[in-house]
């Protein structure tokens, strides 16, 4: 039989703002911590700042997100936020030019330097379409 997940829009999660009724989003997921609070090894005030807002920024900071799926933590989840909810995720380009630097619209022009010079050249960036 199949288990049905309750889902919440940000506004319906952002009523829960409270330290007597307060919810939060982590990573799509919506969960209720107004009990754990008291738990809290960072303190409830720190929660108190995520009250009915989305927290998966800060958790990320500080927390290994594995730790959700602890079992001490699995009844925190109360359901996930609604597809048309949940944040456009961020499509991340990875390549040889990211990690020197490149940007979008800019290209590798060539190696510069004299042939069989030993460590004597170099790319360089151009920018604009390719010629």
């Amino acid at each position: 039989m199949a288990t049905t997940t309750t889902t919440y829009t940000v506004a319906e999660v952002s009523a829960h703002n409270t330290t007597t009724d307060l919810w939060t989003i982590i990573s799509d997921s919506v969960y209720n911590v107004t009990e754990f609070q008291k738990r809290h090894p960072g303190g409830a005030k720190i929660l108190e700042t995520v009250a009915g807002k989305d927290a998966t920024k800060k958790f990320r900071s500080i927390h290994n997100p594995n730790i959700l799926g602890a079992e001490q933590f699995k009844d925190l989840k109360i359901g996930e936020l609604k597809d048309e909810e949940k944040p456009e995720k961020e499509k991340k380009k990875f390549g040889l030019g990211s990690l020197f630097g490149k940007k979008e619209g800019q290209g590798w022009r060539g190696w510069c330097g004299k042939r069989g010079e030993k460590g004597g050249g170099q790319w360089e960036l151009r920018d604009g379409e390719r010629s």
